[in-house]
């Protein structure tokens, strides 16, 4: 059954001050063992792709994870192979993420507890349903793989049906550089195919894209866990509301969770599985907001197929994130510093969550005019802490942070002209050694907000970008050339151009 956290557990009077001893974040074990089933099909040298590239991807789709890999840090390549050649299969684009409003002034129906609005997807439909993976039909369709470094091809371990196989290969590259891997099906009857994809090793350039919001989420999912089964949970948050996720961002670290997105009365397929594969068969799914939010049938969803489901809601946004603030706490994180951001707009808090996941540091909201009451209590609870407000005074005022100053907290405003100037503003001063960068549109906020615990995991600050680079974004960029080595571009390119990451490697040298 699935358990409620309230909200009235945030203004007890008598809960003892906030313990201050460290924490010690878990470390992703990328070369964590997966058990499959091992294909008898031989290993094969890579054949020519019948047809064109396109062809060949509508029967084969490879996936390397991570797309960035450290040198001697393991690789997961994933091909799944279809001869039915799936009418329903398409493109990722990456340019759903596009059509939400880039306004500043936000939109205060996307509550916790979703009253102004229902969230809905029209072109959701119910999802299918899951099905068990089981060996294939020994001859069915031999696959293997050419790391392309010059060692010797090998045959993939396969799962999944004969019809559809899934298969999996790991790799331990030596050295940095690009490499082309390439993923060969040869059934037993018919065509050999083979899809090659890039990977990066040491240094580079990826673009973690998706044909919607839900599947871009998915996305980043498997690039931070890549073998299936290695989530500690999953944070589930709705789609079309930043608030929930914004605030979710340090609780998905600390609980070495994936942050996806769902609409607000059904649960995507695709979101359904990628649940499966983060979490394998069981585990635990915290869903974040209200049932306006998230529906009722969403978590009946997840509960009938095996999974431990716990809301995180409070009355309003505002609660909501102090709720994920408390969870930090109750985690044991020590928490000397949060984030302070506008409860009405995301642009400016966008920056900010990616830092605020780095160092266990809680994303608290609040109303432009004034401190929210509950907030200040719970500050009141921590102590004097370092308060880092993102945005300008359309976003928090300045009586917000006489209030916070007159409490005994140090505050810092990071704030630049507009929201592309606030995320380089945060990167200079909060990232000013960082290695790697991940690049996301500042017209709307779900590539991001899946995007700041990515970015949070690798100590990187999320740059908002247009159709172009402003100069502030840019001149952070000249200023880390030949210290930044990764460059992660979130959507499609509808979302963020070619042009734009083209302009990024050229400054970077990549």
């Amino acid at each position: 059954m699935s358990r409620r956290c309230s909200g009235e557990q945030i203004d007890r009077p008598e809960e003892p001050p906030v313990p201050n001893e460290p924490t010690h974040r878990l470390v992703l074990g990328l070369s964590a063992a997966m058990v499959l089933a091992l294909s008898s099909a031989a290993v094969t040298a890579p054949a020519q792709a019948a047809g064109d590239g396109a062809a060949a991807r509508d029967v084969l789709e490879v996936e390397v994870r991570p797309a960035i890999a450290t040198p001697s840090g393991v690789v997961t390549v994933v091909a799944e192979y279809d001869a039915r050649h799936r009418a329903d299969d398409s493109e990722d684009s990456g340019d759903d993420s596009g059509d939400d409003s880039g306004d500043d002034s936000g939109d205060a129906a996307d509550d916790s507890d979703g009253a102004g609005g229902s969230g809905d997807d029209p072109g959701a439909g119910a999802p299918a349903p899951l099905s068990t993976l089981k060996a294939p039909a020994t001859g069915a369709v031999a696959l293997s793989v050419d790391f392309g470094d010059g060692s010797a091809p090998e045959a993939m371990r396969v799962v999944g049906s004969a019809a559809t196989p899934k298969a999996f290969g790991k790799h331990r590259y030596t050295t940095a550089g690009t490499f082309t891997v390439t993923v060969t099906a040869t059934p037993s009857t018919g065509t050999p195919v083979s899809v090659p994809v890039q990977v990066q090793v040491g240094r580079g350039s990826a673009r973690l894209a998706g044909a919607d919001r839900f599947e871009t989420a998915n996305r980043l999912a498997r690039e931070d866990f890549p073998t299936d089964g290695e989530a500690g949970a999953v944070l589930l948050a709705r789609s079309d509301g930043f608030a929930d996720a914004l605030a979710a961002a340090p609780a998905a670290l600390l609980a070495e969770a994936p942050v996806l997105l769902t609409p607000t009365a059904d649960l995507p397929d695709s979101v359904h599985r990628e649940i499966a594969r983060a979490l394998g068969a069981s585990g635990k799914v915290y869903v974040l907001g209200g049932e306006g939010a998230v529906s009722p049938a969403v978590v009946t969803e997840l509960e009938a197929s095996g999974y431990e489901v716990v809301r995180i809601a409070g009355r309003d946004r505002v609660e909501t994130a102090l709720l994920l603030a408390r969870f930090l706490v109750d985690s044991g994180a020590r928490v000397d510093e949060v984030v302070l951001t506008g409860s009405l707009n995301f642009p400016d808090a966008l920056s900010g969550a990616a830092f605020a996941a780095s160092t266990d540091a809680p994303v608290l909201l609040t109303a432009p005019g004034a401190l929210d009451p509950r907030v200040a209590a719970f500050l009141a609870q921590l102590g004097p802490v370092r308060v880092l407000v993102t945005g300008g005074t359309s976003s928090v005022g300045d009586a917000v942070v006489a209030e916070l100053t007159a409490a005994g907290h140090r505050v810092q405003r990071l704030a630049g002209a507009d929201r592309y100037e606030t995320s380089a503003e945060v990167a200079t001063e909060l990232f000013p050694a960082a290695t790697t960068v991940v690049l996301a549109t500042g017209r709307n906020f779900p590539d991001a907000l899946a995007g700041a615990p990515a970015a949070g995991r690798r100590g990187a600050p999320v740059l908002l970008v247009g159709t172009e680079l402003a100069p502030s974004v840019r001149e952070y960029l000249r200023a880390g050339a030949g210290r930044i080595e990764a460059v992660y571009v979130l959507g499609g390119e509808g979302t963020v151009p070619a042009g734009v990451l083209s302009e990024v490697d050229a400054i970077l040298g990549s």
